[in-house]
């Protein structure tokens, strides 16, 4: 095997590429687990609050965790696009159109 073909040489190299998929999708998913880890919290304490303040509480908690998918499907959106996938990029966009349709009704 030549120095050429080498699995690491060159514009073949898919390292870049690799790691920064990677620490995209870390990024990711720690964004979302700490949403996930906020809404349970909120969740626990609307529990344990008295009736007044609960409600507001469990509000939050119910926001952050419907709002948490949207963020991520909206930044797939615009990251579709700018990669030129546009058959994605409007089926994306179509279900955040039907959680807004959800919402105003």
């Amino acid at each position: 095997m030549s120095e050429a073909n080498s699995a690491y040489d060159g514009p073949m190299d898919p390292a870049p590429q690799h790691t920064a998929r990677i620490r995209r999708q870390r990024t990711t998913a720690i964004l979302l687990t700490v949403l996930v880890s906020l809404a349970t919290t909120l969740a626990a304490v609307a529990v344990l609050l008295p009736e007044g303040p609960d409600a507001a509480v469990a509000t939050a908690a119910l926001l952050v965790l419907i709002g948490a998918p949207l963020i991520r499907v909206a930044w797939l959106v615009a990251r579709w696009f700018r990669l030129g996938d546009f058959r994605y990029g409007v089926v994306a966009l179509a279900v955040l159109g039907v959680a807004a349709i959800a919402i105003i009704v």
